[in-house]
C-alpha cells in the first residue's frame, strides 16, 4: 500500500510540475505578444516590462542562457534602440548573440534577426562598416531560412541600402533597393498573404515610402518614369490585399500614368493595373 500512495503522490508532482511548465509558457506566449504589439505601436517604453517577464519566465522553463531566450533579448534590443538607448541595446544583443553561441543549435531564423537588429542599431550609431557586415549576414540567414527572393529578406537589402545611402555610395544604394521591390512585386503575384500581418504591413509600408523618396531624389529623368511606377504599382498591391482601395487606386493610377508615358497599351503591366483598377471599382 505505501508503495502505491507513493507511485501516486509522484505521479501527482510530475502532473503538477506539467501544469506548472504549461502556464508559464503560456505567460511567455502573453508576455512576448504584448511586446510585440506595443513594439508595433511604437510604445517602447511599454514593450520592456512586457519583453522582461517573457525573458524572466523564459530562463525559468528552460536553461539561462537557451536559444529560447532569444527572442525576448531581441525585443528587449529592438525597444531600448527605438528608445535611442544604445549602450543597453547592444548590451541585449551580445547576450543574445552569446545565447546563440553556447545553444550551438544552427536556427537561421534567429540568426538573421539578430544580424538584422544589430545592423539597424549600427546604423543609428553611425558605425556603418560594423553595419555592414551584420546586414550581409542577416541577408545570408534569413535567405538560408527562407530562400533567396522571401520577402523576410527584403527587410536585410533595405537596409542595406540605407547603409550605402549613408556613405553616398547611390548606385549601390539604388541597387540594394531594387532587389526589395522586385521581391515584394514578385510577392504580391503570387498571391500569397499566409503570411501577412500588421507589423509585416507596416514594415512594407515604410520601405517603400523610403524607396520612393529616395529614388525621386537620386535617379535620372530617363529612369524615373518606369522605376517610380514599380514603387507606386507595390503600394497599389499593398493596399489592395489589405483591403485600403482608395490609397490602393490612387497608387494604381500613379504607376499606370507613368508606365503609359514610357510602354504602349500592350505591356503586362499596363494591363495588369487596369484589371486592378477595374476590381478595385466593384469594391468601392
Amino acid at each position: 500500500r505505501e508503495a502505491s500512495e507513493f507511485l501516486g503522490s509522484e505521479d501527482q508532482r510530475i502532473k503538477i510540475q506539467k501544469e506548472i511548465r504549461n502556464k508559464k509558457l503560456e505567460i511567455i506566449h502573453l508576455a512576448t505578444t504584448e511586446a510585440k504589439k506595443n513594439m508595433f505601436e511604437e510604445k517602447y517604453e511599454l514593450a520592456i516590462p512586457a519583453a522582461l517577464q517573457a525573458l524572466r519566465y523564459s530562463q525559468d522553463v528552460f536553461k539561462k542562457k537557451s536559444l529560447e531566450s532569444i527572442p525576448s533579448y531581441l525585443l528587449l534590443g529592438k525597444a531600448t534602440t527605438g528608445l535611442k538607448n544604445f549602450k543597453q541595446a547592444e548590451d541585449y544583443l551580445l547576450l543574445a548573440k552569446y545565447a546563440l553561441f553556447k545553444s550551438k543549435k544552427q536556427d537561421f531564423k534567429i540568426r538573421y534577426q539578430l544580424h538584422r537588429n544589430l545592423g539597424i542599431l549600427y546604423i543609428f550609431k553611425k558605425q556603418y562598416k560594423e553595419a555592414l557586415t551584420e546586414l550581409s549576414n542577416d541577408i545570408y540567414y534569413s535567405s538560408l531560412s527562407h530562400g533567396p527572393e522571401h520577402i523576410c529578406v527584403s527587410g536585410g537589402y533595405f537596409q542595406l541600402g540605407n547603409v550605402f545611402y549613408h556613405l553616398q555610395k547611390y548606385n549601390n544604394t539604388l541597387s540594394a533597393y531594387s532587389h526589395v521591390i522586385r521581391i515584394w512585386n514578385s510577392y504580391f503575384k503570387e498571391k500569397n498573404t499566409d503570411l501577412f500581418d500588421e507589423a509585416l504591413q507596416a514594415e512594407a509600408q515604410n520601405m517603400f515610402t523610403k524607396i520612393l523618396e529616395i529614388r525621386d531624389e537620386l535617379l535620372p529623368e530617363g529612369r524615373k518614369n518606369i522605376e517610380l511606377a514599380e514603387v507606386y504599382m507595390a503600394f497599389g498591391q499593398l493596399y489592395y490585399i489589405t483591403k485600403k482601395y482608395i490609397e490602393s487606386k490612387s497608387n494604381f493610377e500613379q504607376a499606370l500614368k507613368r508606365y503609359q508615358l514610357e510602354y504602349s497599351s500592350s505591356n503586362i503591366n499596363i494591363i495588369q493595373i487596369k484589371s486592378f483598377l477595374r476590381e478595385i471599382e466593384l469594391n468601392i
